[in-house]
């Protein structure tokens, strides 16, 4: 009997607690498989997003539907996004983590500050100039909005 896909991810969950819980402290000795784990599942992510967007685009059909939906998919972005953010910094300021941890002082002149991304750049950033780039990077949005294009040219062919 074949177990479904979610069935499996829970006893895999269980018996990953059961191990920590028995292995302690040695079961950094088995952290190689989490890692893989975690790896193999980053890399889909992206053939994941490009398949299901192109294939969901060209099943629309016609352009005209398109727009419709695109703006339905860009305010459910938007909503979770923002859900994902309030859900956040609930907890940061609920549960407090670091709170009492000493960091030991660094040189400040060594710490490189980052500039947070203005709007332009952030519009900017979602038109990829190379699209295997962006998939290398990890950027998303741009992914979903090259997948968007392409879609929308093979229902044009």
């Amino acid at each position: 009997m074949k177990l479904k896909i979610h069935t499996q991810i829970l006893i895999a969950i269980g018996v990953g607690i059961v191990l920590g819980v028995l292995l302690g402290p040695h079961a950094v000795h088995i952290k190689i498989i989490g890692d893989l784990f975690i790896r193999l599942l980053r890399m889909i992510i992206i053939p994941l997003i490009v398949a299901s967007m192109i294939t969901g685009v060209v099943s629309i059909g016609h352009a005209g539907k398109l727009g419709r939906m695109g703006l339905r998919t860009l305010l459910y972005y938007m909503a979770t996004t923002l859900l994902a953010v309030l859900v956040g910094l609930i907890l940061v300021n609920v549960i407090q983590p670091g709170a009492g941890v000493t960091v030991p002082a660094q040189d400040q002149a060594a710490a490189p500050t980052a500039e947070p991304p203005t709007f332009v750049s952030i519009i900017t950033d979602i038109i990829p100039r190379n699209i295997i780039a962006a998939m290398s990077q990890d950027n998303v949005l741009a992914v979903i909005f090259f997948s968007l294009l392409f879609g929308v040219a093979l229902t044009s062919v």
